[in-house]
């Protein structure tokens, strides 16, 4: 079993989870990214260059990147239309 130091934030919208973002140490993305494939199959949108996965299933996604000269990867999963929600001005 492997230990992995990580932060999280959970993004909450009337009393539930709309979703979380866990950031976690670049050195263990190669065997995130192993699992997950392993686990869910080809990503919907795969960008080897700058290392980013994302899959989809019905109105759930989950991406994991890695931006270049980060020394942190981050895991977004979330659901329905907060990606756009959250960056709303209001």
């Amino acid at each position: 079993m492997t230990n992995l130091e990580a932060s999280v934030t959970f993004y909450l919208r009337k009393d539930s989870v709309e979703g979380f973002d866990l950031r976690f140490e670049k050195a263990v993305l190669p065997v995130m990214s192993k699992h997950f494939l392993d686990r869910y199959g080809k990503p919907v949108i795969e960008n080897k260059e700058d290392i980013v996965y994302e899959w989809k299933a019905a109105d759930e996604r989950a991406r994991l990147t890695s931006e270049k000269g980060r020394r942190r990867a981050s895991l977004l999963v979330w659901r329905g239309t907060f990606e756009q929600e959250i960056y709303k001005i209001k």
